[in-house]
Parts: structure tokens; sequence; C-alpha cells
């Protein structure tokens, strides 16, 4: 979907058409998860929690043609940015490997952080101690989420400016229930949903059978 095919073209997102749709992609990751549940391969559990996280966005998506933009915003800029991950998941073992090893990273980012506020006093000298170690027991490095479809810019930026409390936003509330916007969020939301679980579904022989079809 392109912001410029315009109504017309988002008439198709009804309540009813967006439930089936994502009843069919979650019967679809279940499928996934049951089928290779033993499989304990990086690319195979890296794909299993992406579903996993998918999951939790399920829930929030409950109501989107009757709640505010910036939370259909939210969702769907995470899984523009999951869709990213999941291209890389799936390239390689070596790449799902590295995508798991990224959150040990991030954590390490964090006990750096909280570093740099621990007071230098001696009570706290173990607390500083502590956090010393941990902040250095990783190596590696963070791979930057990076925008490669033409229209991604656009909608990455239309949905920050709806996530953060920007004056675009606070001064122009009427923009939160906006339902040509409302309709353009979830049509890229399942735009992205449909390619991820194709992705995933696709990169396991006891699953690709669901994508003979598409």
């Amino acid at each position: 979907m392109q912001p410029s095919e315009g109504n017309a073209f988002l008439a198709r997102y009804t309540p009813g058409f967006v439930s089936e749709q994502l009843d069919h992609l979650s019967k679809c990751g279940g499928m996934f998860i049951a089928f290779t549940w033993e499989d304990t391969g990086p690319q195979v559990v890296a794909s299993r929690n992406v579903l996993l996280y998918i999951d939790s966005q399920w829930r929030r998506l409950h109501g989107w043609h009757r709640g505010p933009c910036d939370v259909l915003a939210f969702i769907t800029r995470n899984l523009m940015e999951l869709y990213f991950w999941t291209k890389r998941i799936v390239q390689s073992a070596e790449l799902a490997q590295q995508f798991l090893n990224e959150s040990d990273v991030e954590q390490q980012e964090l006990f750096k952080e909280h570093l740099k506020i621990e007071p230098e006093n001696d009570d706290a000298s173990l607390a500083r101690s502590l956090l010393k170690v941990l902040s250095n027991e990783w190596t590696g490095h963070r791979t930057r989420f990076e925008k490669t479809d033409k229209y991604e810019p656009l909608v990455y930026k239309e949905c920050s400016k709806y996530i953060h409390a920007s004056p675009w936003l606070i001064n122009n509330l009427c923009r939160m229930h906006d339902p040509y916007v409302r309709r353009e969020l979830i049509a890229y939301t399942l735009h992205y949903l449909v390619n991820i679980n194709h992705l995933i579904l696709a990169s396991h022989p006891r699953t690709r059978f669901l994508t003979e079809s598409e």
C-alpha cells in the first residue's frame, strides 16, 4: 500500500478484514513455533523470539479502529524495525546469532549508563565494582536499523510524530483520531506483519509449505 492510493484503496481495511488477516497470521506463526520447538539453531530461536514479540503486538491492536493513532503508530514503527531484523535473521545463521548476542551488548550499555550516576564513595564501592565488571563483560557492536524501502523514511517520520510529545501533535490533537491516518497505519502494520511471517515461514523446511499458495 502506498499513501498516494488514498481512501479508495484503504476502504478495504475494515475491522472485519483486519481481524481476519491477523487471525490467519497468528495461526501461521503458531504453527512455526509448534513445528520447530525442538530446533535450537540460532535462526529458529531468533525467529521464534520475533513471533513471540509479535504476539504482544496482537493485544495492542485490539480496538485499533477506535483507538488513538499514537498507539497504532507505535506498533507500525516497531514492526518496520522488526521486519529489518527478520530479514537479517533469515539471511544466515551467523547474522541470527549476532542478533541474539546484541541483547547482551545493549544490556552492557545500560550498565555503563548506570555506572555514570553511581556515587564514588566507599559505601558504593561494591556496587561500582560490580557495575564495572558487568559493563565490560561483553564485546561486540550494535547493528543500526536501516530504512531500505523508499517509503520507509516517510512512514517512520510520520509514526515518530505521533509517538513523541511533539508540538506537531500537541497543538493538533485532532490528528490523534484521523480516520485516514488510522487506516493508513493499519495497512502498513499488516504489510510488515505479512512480510515478517512470510520470511520466517519460508526459512524453515517444516513450514515452507505454508508460503507455497501465497
